[in-house]
């Protein structure tokens, strides 16, 4: 274990670290904690199997539809009840050394994301 503090966290804990291989095309989200625990209409967390889910179903959407993607998996979430924490996701994609690196963002509290 490598010693370190998650952000935001007001105590401390133990960081695993984990070696994987990467390939182009291989795709990574990063979100805060508001994308996990948002509840369905039957109030069970989203959670990270259903995030797993989520992201094999968007694995062939392009990288710069995947905000908007991810915005109405969200708002399908909710139905008509309000946000209850901020949700911030980065979808990170891999590239070779021929292509640029892009990113995709999607913050459900400011304007529409997009990628750059």
């Amino acid at each position: 274990m490598v010693p370190g503090k998650v952000l935001g966290d007001a105590g401390g804990m133990d960081i695993g670290r984990s070696v994987v291989r990467i390939e182009p095309g291989d795709r990574f989200l990063i979100s805060t904690d508001g994308l996990y625990e948002l509840k369905d209409p039957r109030g069970r967390q989203l959670g990270p199997r259903r995030i797993a889910g989520l992201m094999q179903r968007l694995a062939d959407v392009s990288l710069d539809d995947i905000p908007a993607q991810l915005g109405a998996e969200i708002r399908d979430n909710l139905k008509d009840r309000s946000q209850e924490d901020d949700i911030t996701c980065v979808v990170l994609e891999v590239s070779d050394a021929s292509r640029s690196q892009r990113i995709a963002h999607h913050d459900s509290q400011a304007a529409p994301a997009r990628a750059v």
